[in-house]
């Protein structure tokens, strides 16, 4: 019954930031209502008791959302560090279900290496001094699509292969969303409910995997 309520609420709440308030200015509301949105899937895995690690990366998540609701360069790297630490221990969580994080032999991590190095080429002219924990942040982002490549697909592990795979490509929106697009063009404004729900439900997906 309270996971069926958490995951009502943070639907709920996942809508209402993605298709309203994201395309409205910085507040308290905003801030507030994306970071229940993450929090409520980090309820959900401490009530099913999922991985220790899982929780951490949710809520880092959540913490990383609230961050990023700031204005400023200090929110930004303070979100990014967030997201980042969460990559790491989603990671290890991969790499508790078996994956393989040194294999590089399937085609998908060509692809994504590539997207790697395109985003990194296309951003450091925008990025100034941004430059350095931003390329951090994509080498780690590659690392948790590598182990999440590699991850055996039994008992339902094939959400997680699809949870971060809408994480990562949440990732790139926003990164052209942050640094290329104008924030009142109407792609802007498209982007960053793409954005949102590839980042949400990609979350989601991994949770799924790991509740019974």
């Amino acid at each position: 019954m309270i996971v069926s309520v958490l995951l009502t609420a943070g639907l709920g709440l996942s809508l209402l930031y993605g298709f309203v308030l994201t395309h409205r200015p910085p507040s308290l509301l905003r801030a507030a209502v994306k970071t229940l949105a993450t929090l409520s899937l980090a309820a959900i895995a401490i009530v099913e008791g999922t991985p220790t690690l899982l929780v951490l990366a949710l809520l880092l998540g959540a913490m990383g959302d609230a961050f990023l609701s700031m204005d400023g360069e200090t929110g930004f790297l303070a979100g990014l560090g967030a997201f980042l630490v969460g990559h790491v221990a989603y990671i290890g969580l991969m790499l508790q279900q078996g994956a393989v994080l040194f294999r590089f032999d399937h085609p998908a991590i060509a692809v994504l290496v590539m997207v790697a190095i395109g985003l990194i080429i296309q951003l450091r002219g925008r990025l100034g001094g941004l430059l350095v924990p931003v390329a951090l942040y994509i080498a780690v982002s590659v690392g948790l699509g590598i182990a999440a490549i590699n991850l055996p697909l039994a008992d339902g592990m094939y959400l997680a292969v699809a949870g971060v795979a809408l994480f990562l490509l949440s990732d790139v929106i926003l990164a052209q969303h942050l640094f290329v697009l104008n924030d009142n063009s109407t792609t802007a404004r498209v982007t960053a409910t793409i954005l949102w729900l590839c980042y949400w439900c990609g979350q989601g997906l991994i949770l799924a995997a790991f509740v019974s």
